[in-house]
């Protein structure tokens, strides 16, 4: 992953919180589903 890539996913990790409410977990899941998707996207290849 480039500098540029990690600094982008570091500002959008979801932020620490005592209770988590149902939008916050929506919100949480759809974060991971995106950041799993970048991580296996076969586009990737082609960054190296």
């Amino acid at each position: 992953m480039s500098v540029a890539a990690f600094s982008v996913l570091e500002n959008l990790l979801p932020a620490t919180k005592a209770r988590l409410a149902k939008a916050d977990l929506d919100q949480r899941q759809e974060f991971y589903t995106q950041l799993t998707n970048h991580c296996w996207s076969p586009d990737r290849l082609l960054e190296v």
